[in-house]
């Protein structure tokens, strides 16, 4: 505008555009050694998708199948071979399908699913590993870590679904991981490693752990033994958050008397076993905690004697304090 008179200049070239769905970002994963899956985040707009798989990297050879969900799952492959795969998006509007551009291209190959590997510590020199049966494996390669070179070595390899070792040092860490296999003219297909998981041999969690009231400021602690344990951690507290505690150390007995309490008081106790390894005590779990509340004891001993005809004589053993 000058001096109130409008100066236009030329317009632009006309451009267009038609809105159409986003591509979807597909991601595909093996399910077992005949099947796999492919999904992706679901695409806003989208009526339904279009999947394309062939067994050729440049689709020469394809199918094509309409889905309404952001799942496609494939099965009858053959184990190892890969299946390529890319999906597009559409839109229905009135009849006419309005399509994204196409996704991102990928590849996978159907091998064996990985077993879930599971450890447990049987005692202060033991451990055992589990894992559960995958369909068609022809068997499994157990790794353990060696603590001097870092390397993971095989330990075991056939179709058992466990492993046990003992005679181990407590305390010491034991790395493991696994993977299955199936034989394809006798060539072993793997599966995915497993996650790496860690075992330490410590003693076994202390059973049978009572506490009992033998005088109004004494509480008795017993426990059954624990093999191999060197002796016994017991915390004393007056609250189950064991702020504070009380530590008594017992070895060579599985039962304390722990004396000079308060009278009428609640106290929780728990204990755990350890074992000693060049001095290094290797302690197991803590238990549940257990309580009881120093009180006067029951009356025992009564007895009623008549001593006439009119006349009972009562006693009874007298109770400490």
């Amino acid at each position: 505008t000058v001096s109130l008179v409008k100066y236009v200049g030329t317009f632009s070239s006309i451009v267009s555009s038609t809105p159409v769905p986003t591509a979807p970002v597909i991601t595909a994963v093996s399910t077992g050694t005949d099947s796999i899956r492919v999904t992706w985040p679901a695409v806003a707009g989208a009526t339904g998708y279009e999947v394309t798989s062939s067994l050729f990297e440049d689709f020469s050879i394809n199918s094509i199948t309409t889905v309404t969900t952001n799942l496609f799952a494939l099965s009858g492959l053959s184990t190892d071979v890969p299946v390529y795969l890319k999906v597009r998006a559409y839109r229905l509007v009135g009849t006419v399908k309005v399509y994204s551009a196409v996704s991102n291209t990928v590849s996978v190959k159907p091998v064996p699913n990985t077993p879930v590997l599971v450890g447990t510590i049987l005692d202060y020199q033991g451990i055992r590993l589990t894992w559960n049966a995958i369909l068609n494996a022809s068997g499994y390669e157990l790794y353990e870590q060696d603590t001097e070179t870092g390397d993971f070595v095989l330990v075991q390899d056939n179709l058992n679904l466990s492993h046990t070792e003992n005679g181990l040092i407590s305390g010491t860490i034991h790395n493991f991981k696994i993977k299955a296999y199936v034989l394809v003219n006798d060539v072993r297909i793997y599966s995915a490693e497993s996650p790496v998981i860690s075992l330490s041999p410590v003693p076994s969690n202390v059973a049978n752990f009572v506490v009992t009231l033998p005088k109004y400021t004494e509480l008795s602690l017993s426990w059954a033994a624990v093999n191999g344990a060197s002796g016994y951690e017991n915390q004393r507290s007056l609250s189950t958050s064991f702020t504070s505690p009380v530590t008594i150390t017992v070895e060579g007995s599985t039962n304390k008397v722990d004396s000079g309490l308060l009278f009428n008081t609640s106290y929780y106790y728990r204990i755990r076993p350890y074992t000693t390894v060049s001095d290094v005590k290797v302690y197991g779990a803590w238990t549940t905690a257990a309580v009881a509340k120093t009180a006067l004891e029951t009356v025992t001993g009564q007895s009623a004697v008549s001593t006439s005809y009119n006349t009972n004589l009562i006693s009874w053993t007298a109770v400490n304090g």
